[in-house]
């Protein structure tokens, strides 16, 4: 352990090295940045006088190059056998390039002239070299440039430029090329240095370095698919790089059309080692500085330690249990205070050894109670979610093949219901006792847990798979059945239950879960109260569904849905005055899908909002065209389902649709069913409300289906019933259903609302309703829903009828 005396003398050291270290930083970053702009000043210069070289000299070449091959005789070359005149044109023109390089043309021929009087083996083609191959594939009068390679005839690494030559009607005569010697071109580069450690680097478009220092790294590509990136980063700037191990800053400039590059190259190592050089004095000082406050440190504070060790002396007394020790020091005001703490530290020392004893007793409670909360469900006491797969995870690796389980996942049906009516505190009544009937079933190894508001799990050892597992589903349904006493009140609660086996139907806790929970769903979609185990079939609609959310992404993305619109016939008025604009998919994905198979899927993965929001801009699109020049207003008819109205935004979607259509609210009806309106009634009931005040006609639809529809007919803001299809299937064969029509009908018209039939498909139909006096009918025997255009020569053939 530190003494004070070491902790002052490390603190003034430690503020004098934190000056030192600022000082000394502020320092570093200065000399390197002044010695970094030293070098890359000359980098920069280095860099702009080689462009400049390279330029010039490429420039002249390609000068040459142009100049001879638009020679007449050049032009002419494949047909001269005598090639005495062709040589002299070409020495002529070799003294125009620069010494270190060589003129030479190939023919079609396979004749082999030079500028240089170089000797020119007879086996020697010049049609199957790099340089004639590279300019016959480059487009008409482009000069192209090679990658370094072995010069057959003279076995130097060269590069050469090369340029097709034409006749004059347009026929390959050969190729011109000029030959550099790379040694040379790197002999003239190994002059241009930066610092001591620096170099410069010609590349090609394709970062194969041409020449360099001492022909190091010839023909190399050094950054491979990084070449893009690293000219653009080093044309601005100096950028890092390590090539071979050395790292070093890299400065590029491009010149020429032909796409080569020179780079230079900035050893970093080397600017390091300056900026060592130029700081080593300040370090020296650094230190010695150092040295000097330590022992000025030192001598400071061993004068006011000694009350403090004293001190010291007391407190290990009184760590041994001696709490009769006093302190009475008060040389320094400081040291006074601090032994008047100590004395009151021991007092409170041992007045707390007495409370121990009960604090430690309280801890342990609170540790007990802290793993209570993170592993089981507060209200029933049964495993929670995370303890559940925690603990099954232990079983599954424990198990061998032939010990089997079956997971039950248990959701009581209606309990919210029974939660949002009676109050949370019978809702948790009904749990705690749902939980004592299913642990009735569990062995002392099986498991049950909640995993959420009213979800249970079960996991049982089971020996006699099926067998055992269906005995165990109608023992649990048989236990919920019977109904549950809160408050000497009786509450029916039954439940949903679906079965997953182990390992048959998985081997991990997540999958055994979600296939269980798919089999619940199951269950409930059979009529609740139930069971099912998880087969294939629950699978393969998963994938089903999976494939319609899929066909409805792209039939959104690629405008593939289209509306069909079918006429309201109104029997007052006789014609058509409304129609409703009904959803039909053009997706080959979806192909074989019904519309309500759609609709089903897009609610329950939340696409119902993008698509509701897509049929009522395309249906005020049309009815501002078909009442454009129309003298009988129509209106269209549009179906709400309740994700859309249940938006906080629906009522200001439909006000900012309408005006950017521009079309009349008066123009537009809007279909709600009973289901629209179970969640947060009221809520929605404003919504409409505000929505009937613009002039939108609100029409109820499917009426007669569901369990409060009077109440929804005198609650609502409402202007139509529309009475559902199931009602006139079996109006005709069923007095009773004619009577219940009927009753329907004038109902409505008591309190004011119209009635709209739908599913109207024969005659007879269509006349006993016209007897009900119904104000609106729809259904195949008027017309089966059509397209646009249809629809609109539809409206106007009624017309010429009429």
């Amino acid at each position: 352990m530190r003494s004070i005396k070491f902790i002052a003398t490390a603190l003034i050291l430690g503020v004098s090295t934190i000056t030192i270290l600022i000082f000394g930083y502020v320092s570093h970053m200065n000399t390197k940045t002044s010695i970094e702009k030293t070098y890359f000043h000359e980098s920069d210069l280095v860099l702009r006088q080689t462009v400049m070289a390279f330029e010039n000299l490429i420039k002249s070449s390609e000068a040459t190059m142009e100049q001879f091959s638009s020679s007449v005789l050049i032009k002419q070359a494949s047909y001269i056998k005598d090639p005495s005149s062709i040589s002299p044109l070409l020495e002529v023109y070799q003294k125009t390039v620069p010494q270190s390089s060589a003129l030479k043309l190939g023919l079609t021929t396979g004749a082999m002239y030079t500028g240089t009087k170089m000797s020119i083996p007879p086996s020697y083609d010049p049609r199957t070299k790099a340089w004639y191959t590279k300019a016959l594939e480059s487009p008409s009068n482009h000069i192209v440039w090679t990658e370094p390679y072995i010069d057959y005839m003279t076995q130097k690494i060269i590069i050469s430029a090369a340029k097709t030559i034409y006749s004059k009607t347009g026929e390959v005569v050969g190729v011109l090329a000029i030959d550099f010697d790379v040694s040379k071109i790197s002999s003239s580069i190994s002059f241009s240095r930066i610092g001591e450690q620096g170099f410069v680097m010609l590349l090609n478009p394709n970062g194969v370095i041409i020449a360099n220092k001492d022909d190091y790294l010839i023909g190399e590509s050094i950054f491979g698919e990084q070449l893009q990136e690293m000219v653009n980063k080093s044309t601005r700037a100096q950028t890092p790089f390590i090539l071979h191990g050395n790292k070093y800053y890299l400065k590029s400039a491009s010149f020429g059309d032909n796409g080569m590059m020179v780079m230079t190259a900035v050893n970093i190592k080397e600017i390091n080692t300056a900026l060592l050089k130029e700081l080593s004095s300040v370090f020296i000082i650094a230190i010695i500085c150092l040295l000097v406050y330590g022992i000025l440190a030192y001598a400071a504070t061993l004068k006011g330690i000694a009350p403090l060790q004293k001190l010291v002396l007391l407190m290990q007394s009184a760590e041994k249990g001696n709490y009769q020790v006093h302190a009475e020091m008060k040389n320094y005001r400081e040291i006074g205070a601090l032994s008047s703490g100590f004395n009151q530290m021991i007092q409170g020392i041992s007045e707390r050894d007495a409370q121990l004893m009960v604090t430690n007793s309280e801890l342990k409670a609170s540790e007990e109670k802290i793993m209570l909360l993170a592993y089981y469900d507060v209200l029933t006491g049964l495993h929670n979610r995370r303890n559940l797969f925690e603990t099954l995870n232990k079983v599954i690796s424990k198990q061998v093949n032939s010990d089997a389980k079956a997971v039950f996942f248990i959701d009581l049906d209606n309990f919210k219901t029974i939660n949002d009516t009676l109050g949370h505190a019978t809702g948790d009544a009904v749990l705690k006792e749902a939980a004592l009937r299913i642990q009735e079933l569990a062995g002392p190894e099986d498991i049950v847990a909640r995993i959420g508001g009213d979800e249970f799990i079960l996991i049982i050892h089971i020996v006699d798979l099926i067998p055992d597992t269906i005995r165990v589903a109608q023992r649990l349904l048989g236990l919920m059945e019977n109904p549950i006493k809160i408050d000497a009140v009786s509450q029916a609660v039954t439940a949903s239950i679906g079965i997953a086996l182990y390992p048959k139907h998985g081997v991990t806790p997540e999958a055994l879960l979600q296939k269980a929970d798919m089999a619940m769903y199951k269950a409930k979609a059979s009529g609740r109260n139930n069971y099912h185990i998880f087969d294939e079939s629950i699978q393969q609609a998963i994938n089903e569904k999976a494939l319609i959310k899929n066909g409805i992404r792209e039939a959104l993305k690629d405008d593939l849905f289209e509306l069909m619109y079918q006429p309201l016939f109104d029997l007052r008025e006789w014609r058509t005055t409304s129609v409703e604009a009904l959803l039909r998919s053009k997706s080959a994905a979806l192909a074989g899908k019904t519309t309500l198979d759609i609709i089903e899927v897009a609610e329950q993965t939340g696409q119902i909002v993008k698509i509701d929001k897509w049929v009522f801009k395309k249906a005020c699109q049309f009815a501002k065209i078909i009442n454009q020049d129309s003298d009988e207003r129509i209106k269209v008819s549009i179906n709400v389902s309740s994700f859309q109205i249940g938006q906080s935004d629906f009522v200001k979607f439909i006000k900012n649709a309408l005006t950017e259509v521009g079309v009349s609210p008066r123009c537009i009806e809007l279909e709600i069913t009973e289901t629209v309106m179970m969640d947060s009634f009221e809520a929605n009931r404003q919504k409409l409300d505000e929505l009937r005040q613009l002039g939108i006609h609100i029409h109820l639809d499917d009426f007669g289906t569901g369990f409060s529809s009077l109440n929804y007919m005198k609650n609502l803001p409402i202007d139509d019933v529309k009475i559902d299809k199931s009602f006139i299937d079996s109006m005709l064969h069923s007095e009773r259903d004619q009577k219940i029509t009927k009753a329907i009908v004038d109902l409505a018209h008591n309190i004011g609302l119209k009635v709209t039939v739908e599913g109207v498909e024969s005659e007879a139909q269509f006349e006993m309703l016209r007897t009900y006096e119904c104000d609106v009918l729809q259904g195949y025997f008027i017309s089966k829903p059509l397209s646009e255009d249809d629809i609109i020569a539809f409206i106007q053939n009624e017309k010429v009828k009429r």
